[in-house]
């Protein structure tokens, strides 16, 4: 009988680790979903009209100068990802040169 319960025990310890480990999958799976539909809609917003006339604003705006180095400046940089983009503003924006940007975000490969 004692064997028995060790065993159930065991069992039941093995399956508390595989729903646990379900439920982390899930969750991570279910942030990388909203993670890249969150991407996808920054993209989509990035190609838009309304950002390349916001964007050429903030560079006029600085004389197309980077704000980090002097350089030329060629990108304009959020400040700050809101979660609707609808509210983007000048005020949310820095000019910068290529090579600042990119030591800003380090993580990516290519800026576009």
């Amino acid at each position: 009988m004692r064997r028995r319960k060790q065993k159930s025990n065991k069992w039941r310890q093995k399956q508390k680790k595989r729903e646990r480990k379900l439920k982390l999958k899930k969750r991570y799976d279910d942030r990388k979903a909203a993670w890249q539909k969150r991407m996808e809609e920054y993209r989509e917003y990035i190609t838009s009209d309304a950002w390349r006339e916001l964007r050429d604003e903030c560079l006029a705006q600085a004389h197309y100068v980077c704000d980090h180095c002097a350089g030329v400046a060629n990108t304009a940089h959020h400040i700050r990802y809101d979660e609707d983009f609808s509210f983007d503003c000048l005020e949310n924006l820095v000019a910068l040169c290529w090579d600042c940007h990119r030591e800003l975000h380090p993580d990516r490969k290519a800026d576009k």
